[in-house]
């Protein structure tokens, strides 16, 4: 048992954290006087609050610092899968049933796709929009053709198959390293010799819901069943309760002038109030002239991408940090957009607003983990130390479902975090 400083979500304080059952565990208790103390400190597990986990390997995230993530567009039936199952990588990974969770409630996203009604259209002759096309590495190219963000998730897809998708029990799930002779090797064995896999937390919205022909139903990157078009005020509510049953926390609506219609004011408010009416929020990816100002005004309480458009005045600043959340997502952009969207988040920040980390993951070859150019992005908007630690919604390290991440002290810089291990403690 070791002494603690510890991050609450808020800020720092004190408690200890010991070895039980193979588990490092935090108490909220005050050390004794001359209690071995932990060198460093702890924090739970980081949130990302935008992600695509269908255009990522997914099975990478056990072995990230994320402890959390919201997933804002997928095909509903495959996101709440992976929910239900808090996902965790493959190497060492508890069967379902270990961990309550029903194998009926995580058939593989083949399977579940079979039986998802389609409403995407595929036309592949178009081309993503501008947030999609501007960062493609060397790799995602053949000779001087880009390859589209549905060609590379293709790619990734093929290592990214759930354990049932590959046909092997899951309860055999573990690998040759995690086993000496007959007996599983303890979490805490194998934590001395690589990052064990943990849980990671997914919360989602489902579908995108846009206009009939919107954003992003044209898109060849945008899976199938990820969005729904929406014509009138009885397809919304409809939409929104499809969304709620699969278990959404969140509902994702799209209004991007620069890529296709957008909803009509009535219509939208009409998509707030079926959300309110089920307890959800409305997250809206706004882009283009005046988008970020309307969503907010019509009753959206998230910004899926902090306002990169066009530079919002002080007085639509100072209304939005009283009402809206914004989520970062900077490292996508480049040149003057990023300049925009940093000097928004910059003045934002500064009228008190509430700015939360996330990086658009699946929008180009963006890490499947923290993701250094966006905090570098956030500290350029002025976010730093504990409000840039805020902005990452870190799990409660007192809380049994969180994985508890190690720091240097409470000055370093969260990508330098790695699991709690055994080790750390001082006996």
């Amino acid at each position: 048992m070791n002494a603690a400083t510890f991050f609450d979500g808020e800020g720092w304080r004190e408690g200890l954290v010991e070895l039980i059952d193979g588990r490092m565990l935090l108490r909220d208790e005050r050390p004794a006087p001359g209690a071995p103390r932990l060198d460093g400190v702890v924090i739970g597990g980081f949130t990302d609050h935008h992600v695509h986990l269908q255009l990522v390997d997914h099975t990478l995230l056990g072995s990230s610092t994320l402890g959390r993530v919201v997933d804002l567009g997928a095909n509903p039936e495959a996101i709440a899968a992976l929910a239900a199952a808090r996902f965790v990588s493959v190497a060492g990974a508890p069967s379902l049933n270990e961990r309550g969770v029903d194998d009926t409630d995580a058939r593989s996203l083949s399977e579940r796709s079979e039986t998802t009604r389609v409403h995407a259209r595929t036309l592949d002759d178009r081309e993503a929009d501008h947030t999609h096309t501007h960062a493609h590495t060397l790799e995602d190219r053949e000779g001087d053709h880009p390859r589209s963000l549905s060609e590379r998730s293709e790619t990734k897809r093929t290592d990214a198959h759930t354990l049932a998708d590959r046909g092997v029990d899951r309860t055999d799930a573990h690998t040759l390293e995690d086993r000496e002779g007959d007996h599983p090797r303890s979490l805490s064995e194998r934590s001395e010799t690589k990052r064990a896999p943990h849980r990671v937390a997914i919360d989602f919205a489902g579908a995108f819901l846009t206009p009939v022909g919107g954003y992003p139903s044209d898109r060849d990157w945008a899976p199938a069943g990820s969005f729904r078009e929406i014509a009138d005020a009885e397809t919304a509510h409809a939409a929104v309760t499809e969304m709620a049953d699969a278990g959404a926390s969140v509902i994702k609506v799209a209004s991007n002038t620069d890529a296709g219609p957008v909803f009509a004011d009535d219509l939208f408010r009409a998509i707030v109030d079926a959300a309110s009416g089920r307890g959800l929020p409305v997250v809206a990816h706004a882009q283009g002239a005046g988008e970020a100002q309307r969503v907010a005004r019509l009753g959206a309480t998230r910004q899926a991408h902090a306002p990169f458009t066009e530079r919002l005045d002080d007085s639509e600043i100072a209304a939005q940090a009283a009402s809206v959340a914004w989520i970062s997502t900077l490292s996508i952009h480049d040149g003057d957009t990023l300049a925009t969207a940093v000097d928004n988040v910059r003045r934002f920040h500064a009228a008190g607003g509430t700015v939360l980390y996330g990086t658009d993951m699946g929008n180009g070859p963006t890490p499947v983990g923290l993701n250094p150019a966006e905090l570098d992005a956030l500290r350029d908007a002025g976010i730093d130390g504990d409000d840039l630690l805020r902005s990452l919604a870190p799990q409660d390290p007192r809380d049994l479902a969180s994985v508890l991440l190690h720091l240097a002290d409470v000055t370093a810089t969260p990508s330098s975090a790695r699991p709690l291990t055994p080790a750390d403690l001082k006996v």
